[in-house]
């Protein structure tokens, strides 16, 4: 009986671990849901939205207990095309001959799975802005933060990516709720 009952749990808690593979695809960044900004940006504020570099300190994207898997490419071009989008949405005219420039760094973006009833995924993502001047100076840096947790029975790779999506989309709305961000935008 103990036998039985031992097995049972063990085939349960294995269960609920996603079966990911070594690589997975960058996870899709879902759009923000509102405009930020209050409306006070004019529809003559450009800016460029240059590339986004990866650098997070491992490429691993998600730790199962210890299993890791990373991403089949770099993470800075989907992150900068979210920034685009999110500005975009917010009012920004997003263009390369804008007088502005922001580029950036991908710090952080992992998510860790702890396996058991219920699993729990847990992600955070960071990502570093610097804006340069027309004359390509440094005129603003800024750091961003976001997290997402979710507990469900099972949780598989689809959850994961989401999870991951969401912390990031958290960190970019970080980004365009700055206010003297966005007032030195719309400046230029």
């Amino acid at each position: 009986c103990v036998y039985v009952l031992s097995r049972t749990l063990i085939i349960a808690t294995q269960g609920c671990a996603p079966s990911l593979k070594e690589t997975i695809s960058v996870p899709e960044i879902p759009p923000l849901r509102v405009a930020i900004g209050g409306g006070a940006v004019t529809s003559n504020s450009y800016v460029s939205v240059d590339e986004f570099e990866d650098a997070r300190d491992s490429q691993v994207i998600v730790d199962v207990n210890g299993r890791q898997s990373s991403t089949a490419t770099s993470v800075g071009l989907p992150v900068q095309d979210a920034i685009s989008k999110a500005l975009e949405q917010s009012g920004f005219v997003i263009s390369d001959s804008a007088p502005i420039v922001i580029s950036g760094k991908v710090l952080k973006w992992d998510a860790r799975v702890t396996t058991g009833f219920p699993a729990t995924v847990s992600s955070d993502a960071k990502v570093f802005i610097q804006v340069l001047d027309p004359a390509s100076k440094p005129i603003y840096t800024g750091t961003y933060e976001g997290s997402a947790s979710r507990q469900e029975p099972g949780i598989q790779e689809a959850e994961v990516r989401k999870n991951l999506g969401t912390a990031m989309s958290e960190a970019i709305a970080q980004l365009v709720a700055d206010q003297k961000l966005v007032r030195l935008l719309s400046s230029f």
